[in-house]
Order: structure tokens, then sequence, then C-alpha cells
């Protein structure tokens, strides 16, 4: 067991190291409906060295390079710790501005591409899977589910004039033939 246990982390340590030194951020945007995942991989010394997904909200789907492009100026614009390299599945045209203005934000010149080949090209599709799949997650979770409910539920309250959105809703359904036979 200790064998096995051992062997166990030195495929995840595997897994965790990309080729290349240097400290870079991988980041992958993945978008479904009204909502978005940004997932984040911190490659620092050549190693993976953390993972965050942040979630995005009224996402317009075929829009990812400028999703991502706020998401980079958002986070990293608040003093985050900003590599020379953030690789990203998408841009947009505006790249070149958004890479400057962290450039000059930060007092290190600032690159922002989309990897196309070797380990990098690996790493940002394990993020591209990753965020799709905590997308998929959080869409299919009844978390989901319940917000999207207490949203009808309160414009529900609003139409009516209710003080309260309603808590239980009860439906009569008389059934009859023709006038007769009432239940």
């Amino acid at each position: 067991d200790r064998i096995v246990a051992l062997e166990s982390i030195q495929e995840q340590q595997h897994m965790d190291c990309a080729t290349g030194i240097g400290d870079y951020d991988i980041l992958a945007v993945a978008a479904a409906e009204d909502q978005a995942v940004v997932m984040l991989f911190n490659i620092r010394n050549g190693n993976v060295v953390g993972r965050e997904h942040f979630f995005l909200t009224n996402a317009s789907t075929g829009m990812d390079g400028l999703l991502m492009e706020r998401f980079i100026a958002e986070y990293y614009g608040g003093g985050q710790f900003l590599p020379r390299t953030l690789y990203c599945n998408a841009l947009s045209e505006e790249a070149p501005l958004l890479a400057d203005m962290l450039s000059g934000q930060c007092g290190h010149k600032v690159e922002l591409s989309i990897p196309q080949r070797g380990d990098k090209k690996r790493l940002m599709r394990l993020a591209e899977e990753n965020a799709r799949m905590v997308l998929f997650n959080y869409l299919e979770s009844s978390v989901r589910r319940e917000r999207k409910n207490a949203a009808g539920l309160e414009h529900l309250r609003t139409v009516l004039g209710l003080s309260a959105a309603p808590r239980r809703i009860e439906c009569y359904d008389i059934s009859h033939v023709q006038g007769t036979y009432m239940v």
C-alpha cells in the first residue's frame, strides 16, 4: 500500500510538472447559456502550483476573447502577481492594448498569447477541459436550479404585487364531462 501511495504521488507530481523554466499562467474560458468559467493554472518555476476557477455571469457565448480579456483586466489589475506571459485559449484584436496596459501597471513587459504546440498547448487543453467540466457541473447543479426558481418566484411576486415571494403554490383542476360529474 505504501509503494502504491508513493507511485500515486509521483504520478501527481508528473502531472503538475510543466516543461520550461519560468513563471507564466494558463487561462482557459468556457461559456454556455449565460454563464462562463475561467480556469487559471499558475505555473511557477516550471511547476503547476495553483489551480483556480472563476464564474462569470451574463456571459455571451461566442465572445470568449472578450470575456477572457475582461477577466484578465479585472483579476490582474487588482494587484495580483503578474507573470511575464499569460497563455490564453481565446483573445480578441484588443489583446495588444491590454498587454500594454498591464505592462505599464506592473513595470515589466507582459505578453498575451495562444499556445500553438508543445507542453503549453497540452496544459491549455487540460485547462479547457477542466473549465468545461466545472461549467457543466455548475449548470447541472441543484444550486443553479434553485437560483433560477428563486428568480422566477421573485418575478411572480412583482407581477402579483405580493409583499414576499410565494413559498408554496397550490393548483386546483376542476374536471368534468360536458359540465356534469364535476370532480
